[in-house]
């Protein structure tokens, strides 16, 4: 009789241990990704939502000289442009959007305003960039690894509107790389178009 009650309490504790992990592991997963406690942007220009997070400040970016320099025509179909960084600089994703009137496929219209008249660098991306969806929408992705430097562009095509949206990791701060990695998924992931 204590065989078999000793048996019992010991199967109750065993299912009591796993039930308990399962249940530690299910939060500290849902925990480390979760977005509560981030902030909202909310575009009234472009009518677009992202959540970053509380420790990132956000400023309002125009074209630089270098975008006026090299591509002109640019300037006609810029609507805004926005920097979400760490205040460290560690990281940086920058979200420009523009028009696209002639409603041009992803690859055209990139290859028309952005690689036609920038470096060459640009020009050898577009032959990278892979077709892929995000938010059920065409996009064209780009990413560069190394071991010092984390530099992702990623285009979305919305109706009428093209979102440049580009992750950096600055060469002098690559340290924490996985969690900055994660950090722009799941901005990536809060992004709402209207």
């Amino acid at each position: 009789m204590d065989k078999i009650n000793n048996k019992k309490i010991i199967i109750i504790i065993l299912g009591l241990v796993i039930v308990l992990g399962a249940g530690y592991f299910a939060f500290s997963y849902f925990k480390s990704n979760s977005t509560t406690g981030w902030l909202i942007y909310k575009s009234e220009i472009s009518g677009f939502s992202v959540k970053y997070p509380k420790d990132f400040t956000v400023e309002t970016m125009g074209l630089t000289d270098t975008d006026w320099k090299y591509n002109p025509e640019i300037s006609s179909i810029y609507k805004e442009g926005i920097a979400i960084s760490k205040s460290t600089n560690d990281i940086k994703f920058l979200i420009s959007v523009y028009e696209n009137p002639d409603n041009l496929s992803l690859r055209t219209w990139n290859n028309h305003y952005i690689a036609r008249d920038s470096e060459k660098t640009i020009k050898d991306m577009d032959k990278d960039m892979e077709e892929t969806t995000i938010k059920e929408m065409p996009a064209l992705q780009f990413e560069l690894k190394t071991e010092n430097r984390i530099f992702a562009r990623i285009f979305i095509k919305k109706n009428d509107l093209i979102f440049d949206i580009v992750y950096l990791v600055a060469p002098e701060n690559p340290q924490n790389n996985d969690l900055n990695d994660k950090i722009f998924q799941q901005f990536l992931n809060t992004l709402q178009f209207e």
